[in-house]
């Protein structure tokens, strides 16, 4: 008995040495098998993989098999089918671009951290600055009695208060140096390739196919690219993980012409090469046949000339194939003490050395072109990536492609649209039952009893007429022909030989627009997608049942969010794992990215010593959607109004709010407890400062009154004592008065003396002396006469 010949080819060994794993021979065996394995190679299939992916990406773009439909409804050689129109609109592209947008509304954004012991002691280090920049500043007044004029020293750093505020500062603006240089790198990678566009991508295929694909590597200048990578085109073997860690190998089917398949091989394919090539898919892959004309010579790629089979197009397979080696290390003492491990290919130096043995995956790449025995760009890849853990390099390493099919099983998984496949089918049949239910609508007829006109053959003065033909003529003229009379002779009661018939009834479109009603909500209830969510207003404007359902929505596309959260996880990792090797190797120096990260950046550390032996974390932060940002910007007006949040602050929390709105609620927080509290002291002092200002208003009134008091008193005491010399001098002028009186009549008394007794006379009258009038008592003046001195 013969022996079968068994289509699929073998994988190589991975047992033989290195050397051998580098040739192209087990490199393109290690392609052969895997083609072979792959659903590609199945096309004629209908249940692979590829054809799969193919049809749901139709169903999402509103396609779908209308011939599978057109023998559905055109039995028995029915012609009738030419009158429907199979364009028929379905609900799938609406879900699968609503679900896409709402991905993209909500941004994710990766954040490195640094793992190792240097950035924990920049973070400490930072932490006992600021706690004792805080003691210096509440000894300030102490120190500047001593000449330490502290407070102008520091006036240029951060005070903090508290221990809560030290811990909300280091959350939002500390970076330790290795931190924010390789967040900086990380950044300007994702925004050169462009992470909206191959984000968008890669959502589409989460949803449509249930897998997302997309490569990182380097290019000829040591620049890191990323790519979207096509999963109607991706292979790999079995897997049990949803993040395909657990890969042998993966790669990619790429369609290129002869003439771009030159740019890409370089020099590795001769033209007698490519020629060889192009006779092998000559009349396949869309290509026309081969001429023998072009056989006479070969046709160097040169400017002048051009190879008439140049756009021939090829299937070439870009594989990463894992495969463990085995290195022998050679353990030695060091000089400064200690030991180290030497690799060693052959035998040691010394036979009492001791010899370690250990086992490191490594990834072979080759690019095979499909159906030849052609293979170049071959051999083990460089610049693998491998984790620093604890200060070792891992035993493993990372594929260049980074896949995730959420919920795989025995590699097959259901994508959302794949849920809506059967529905939509019943959707497209009811309305196309719909169509028929119009076009056999009838106008209003009559009915004619042709027992009573006559044989039906007379009245219609037609022979041989069947039943069908009657049928088809109520359909054409909308006359019904019946009989009055049964079979037996009986007659009919109650019947008309001509009676108007109605029109047709429409009662099939209404249980039609029920049932297509039903499967819109069976629709609902397969993806767990209310679609009265799809395209709703903010949730926060929602109540009651429609709140609920938008939730819903939510939770039953977590998974989407989930799978693309690995695949920009494991990206992102893998491009600082990238930007380390390229600068630890030589390929990047410092100056190769200080346009890229800036001069800061690219100045806080030096990349080739320190960077290399940093470990990091990455961790992806989900960015408020919309909604999110719109409640926080309510939240920041409110407090703008009530006065708890300052104009300068409400800004910062804006800011944090756009990429960690939790970080900035503890910030807002943190900012209205100690508004609030300035606002308390700020009451405080203002009352104790109105009791000061009024008990020195008081003290000020007192003071004035007691002034007042004492001006008073001295008015009167100058009064009296005005008045008491007044008095005096009074008294006095009334003694002089008495006495100048007294003089004067001493005088006169004198005069008239000598009058008297007959002395000289000299101008005094008798009548003179009779109108003079004197007081009869003395201190009685009337009127008062001031005597001159002379008259004194």
């Amino acid at each position: 008995m013969a022996k079968k010949n068994n289509p699929f080819s073998p994988f190589p060994s991975d047992f033989v040495p290195q050397p051998q794993k580098k040739k192209a021979d087990w490199i393109k065996q290690a392609c052969k098998a895997a083609h072979s394995y792959s659903n590609l190679h199945f096309t004629a299939s209908l249940d692979s993989e590829r054809q799969k992916y193919i049809k749901l990406r139709k169903y999402a773009a509103g396609g779908y098999d209308k011939q599978k439909f057109k023998n559905l409804i055109s039995g028995r050689g029915n012609t009738t089918v030419a009158n429907y129109n199979l364009e028929i609109a379905t609900p799938i592209p609406t879900v699968k671009e609503n679900l896409v947008g709402q991905f993209e509304n909500q941004g994710l954004k990766p954040k490195v951290k640094c793992l190792s012991p240097q950035g924990t002691t920049q973070y400490d280090k930072k932490i006992k600055e600021l706690k004792t920049d805080r003691f210096l500043m509440s000894k300030a007044d102490e120190l500047l009695q001593a000449g330490v004029d502290i407070k102008t020293k520091l006036s240029g750093k951060v005070i903090v208060e508290d221990d809560e505020e030290i811990e909300l500062y280091m959350d939002t603006n500390f970076k330790d140096d290795y931190t924010a240089a390789m967040q900086a790198a990380i950044d300007y990678v994702l925004e050169a390739n462009d992470l909206e566009g191959f984000r968008r991508k890669v959502y589409e295929d989460l949803v449509v196919c249930g897998k997302g694909v997309i490569k990182v590597e380097f290019d000829e200048n040591y620049d890191i690219r990323i790519r979207h990578v096509d999963v109607v085109q991706h292979i790999s073997d079995y897997v049990k993980k949803d993040d395909f860690t657990d890969a042998k190998y993966q790669g990619e089917y790429m369609e290129m012409s002869i003439d771009d398949l030159v740019e890409l091989a370089q020099e590795e394919l001769s033209e007698e090469n490519l020629m060889e090539i192009a006779r092998s898919v000559a009349g396949k892959n869309g290509n026309g046949d081969w001429v023998q004309s072009w056989g006479t010579k070969y046709y160097p790629a040169s400017i002048d000339e051009v190879r008439p089979y140049g756009r021939f197009k090829v299937i070439v397979l870009d594989l990463e194939y894992k495969s463990a080696d085995r290195y022998r290390y050679e353990k030695k003492k060091a000089k400064g003490g200690g030991f180290y491990f030497d690799r060693i290919n052959g035998k040691p130096k010394s036979e009492n050395s001791e010899i370690v043995e250990k086992k490191l995956i490594n990834i072979y790449k080759g690019k095979y072109i499909v159906g030849t025995e052609y293979v170049f760009d071959y051999g083990l890849k460089e610049n693998m990536t491998r984790e620093v853990i604890n200060g070792n390099y891992s035993a493993d390493t990372d594929f260049g492609f980074i896949s995730f099919a959420p919920d795989i099983h025995d590699m097959r998984n259901t994508s959302l649209i794949e849920r809506l496949i059967g529905l939509a089918d019943a959707y497209i049949l009811t309305n196309l039952k719909a169509q028929t239910i119009i076009a056999k609508s009838r106008t209003q007829g009559i009915r004619i009893d042709v027992s009573m006109l006559g044989a039906i053959t007379n009245a219609l003065g037609e022979k041989n007429i069947r039943p069908r033909d009657l049928i088809d003529m109520m359909e054409q003229t909308s006359t019904y022909y019946f009989s009055s009379i049964t079979e037996k002779g009986t007659v009919l009661p109650n019947t008309m030989p001509i009676s108007e018939v109605p029109e047709s009834p429409m009662n099939g479109l209404q249980s039609l627009a029920m049932h297509e009603q039903g499967i819109l909500r069976a629709m609902e209830f397969a993806t767990g997608v209310p679609l009265s969510t799809l395209g709703a207003p903010p949730s926060d404007t929602l109540v009651g049942l429609q709140k609920e359902a938008t939730e819903n929505r939510n939770n039953a596309t977590r998974f989407i969010n989930h799978s693309y959260k690995s695949i920009l996880s494991r990206a992102s990792k893998v491009i600082t794992l990238m930007v380390q090797d390229s600068i630890g190797g030589g390929a990047k120096k410092i100056d190769d990215y200080r346009m890229s990260i800036g001069n800061f950046s690219a100045n806080m550390l030096d990349f080739t010593k320190d960077l290399t032996a940093v470990q990091f974390g990455i961790f992806i932060d989900i960015l408020p959607d919309a909604v999110e940002q719109q409640n926080m910007l309510d939240m920041v007006n409110r407090g703008l109004q009530s006065g708890v949040l300052k104009q300068s602050q409400a800004m910062r929390v804006l800011r944090i709010g756009k990429e960690n709105p939790e970080l900035a609620e503890r910030v807002m927080a943190f900012y209205e407890k100690k508004n609030t509290q300035e606002q308390q002291q700020s009451a405080q002092l203002n009352a104790q400062a109105q009791a000061q200002a009024n008990a020195q208003a008081a003290q000020l009134a007192e003071q004035a009154r007691q002034q007042t008091m004492q001006l008073e008193y001295q008015l009167k005491a100058q009064y009296l004592q005005l008045e008491y010399q007044l008095k005096g001098q009074m008294s006095q002028l009334d003694h002089r008065e008495d006495v100048n009186i007294e003089l004067v009549k001493g005088d006169i008394k004198a005069e008239h003396i000598e009058i008297a007794t007959g002395q000289e006379n000299e101008g005094i009258e008798e009548s003179d002396l009779r109108s003079m009038s004197f007081p009869k008592e003395a201190g009685q003046i009337e009127p008062r006469v001031f005597p001159t001195e002379t008259q004194i």
